[in-house]
């Protein structure tokens, strides 16, 4: 009897044991992640359309009735923005637009044209930058927020907005203004809407422009591009530097042998990417390159000629999209890691991209 009564105890203790055991988890979590991309792709009737691509499907922002470009995109829960810009029917007139969901809402822009370039999100406003112009058809630097625009100061002629970045309840925009009086661009950053900071010029520099602006804690990180003087005797040639500022202070991120270019900044942790191209001394092709740190990284493949245009994060991994000049096309390849796969395209056209966006669920 008492055995009986140790071995129905023994049955029960494994009983609430294996019960508890189904309930806990048998492994970690699994997280998924939606990889998006922006840009353009050439319709059948040779239009440009503004598209985007999420995990590699093609989604078109507009029709093929006129030219439309999308250049900057923002992902938030369940809603994807992305902006650019559109003509009019009569191809006359440029006019700025964001898409919300797909469903397209134009920005006034003045009475000409406008374009949008990039935009963030903070909260429930939506920070769209760009350029917008006056009566006389002259163009400004110009943020919308919420859809109504503001002109930066100090309103010079033919400045613009290259790039937004947020960070706690401070906004930053990234473009380029004249601050010289020969009428040179100096790359600059505006924050909150205040006047704008101008950034070192390299030695020899004429001038310089943005790409793209990042912000980390306390410091501000720009990309840009500087036009140099390059004098050999009484010969003058303007070389494009790849070029990026901490806090104003100029980094000079190629030599003057060949022209070669920066198109965006991000940081991920203490590291710094940023991202463009360089040229082969003995091509002149173009190479999509990141920089890590100031220490260049060239994504080869088969393509005579490639530029690298965005970088996004997952925790180590690192994400790259680029331009590539495929023959008689031109394609759009994510590199994770190094690893290139390659975006589909419409009717077997070329296709652009401007920007990408990892979001991990």
């Amino acid at each position: 009897m008492k055995t009986k009564k140790i071995l129905l105890i023994v049955i029960a203790l494994l009983a609430v044991t294996a019960c508890k055991k189904s309930n806990q988890a048998t492994g970690p979590t699994k997280t998924t992640v939606d990889v998006y991309v922006v840009g353009y792709a050439i319709a059948g009737n040779g239009a440009e359309i503004a598209v985007y691509w999420k995990n590699g499907k093609i989604i078109r922002l507009s029709d093929s009735l006129s030219n439309s470009r999308a250049y900057g995109i923002a992902v938030q829960g369940n809603d994807v923005y992305a902006v650019g810009y559109t003509h009019d029917a009569t191809y006359s007139v440029v006019k700025a637009i964001y898409w919300k969901n797909g469903v397209g809402t134009f920005l006034d822009g003045g009475p000409r044209s406008s374009s949008a370039t990039s935009i963030a999100l903070q909260g429930s406003d939506v920070y769209i930058g760009g350029e917008s112009s006056d009566i006389n058809g002259n163009s400004f630097a110009t943020y919308w927020k919420n859809g109504v625009a503001t002109m930066l100061p100090p309103r010079s002629v033919g400045s613009f907005v290259t790039s937004i970045a947020i960070n706690g309840s401070d906004v930053y925009f990234a473009g380029g203004t004249v601050f010289d009086v020969n009428g040179h661009f100096v790359a600059s950053y505006w924050k909150n809407g205040g006047p704008p900071v101008a950034l070192q010029l390299l030695n020899g520099a004429i001038s310089s422009t943005t790409t793209g602006i990042a912000v980390n804690g306390a410091d501000v990180y720009v990309a840009g591009n500087s036009l140099i003087d390059v004098v050999s005797g009484t010969t003058h040639t303007i070389r494009y530097v790849a070029t990026y500022w901490k806090n104003g202070v100029a980094t000079q991120l190629t030599d003057t042998t060949s022209n070669n270019f920066t198109n965006s900044i991000a940081t991920n942790g203490a590291d710094v990417f940023v991202v463009g191209s360089t040229h082969t001394s003995a091509k002149g092709n173009s190479i999509a390159t990141y920089w890590k740190n100031n220490v260049p990284v060239q994504l080869v493949d088969a393509s005579p000629s490639s530029g690298a245009y965005g970088i996004a994060f997952n925790n180590t991994d690192v994400y790259v999209v680029s331009f590539e000049a495929m023959n008689t096309v031109s394609g759009v390849i994510i590199w994770k890691n190094g690893v290139p796969s390659q975006l589909s395209n419409v009717n077997g056209k070329s296709i652009y991209a401007s920007q990408i966006v990892v979001v991990s669920h």
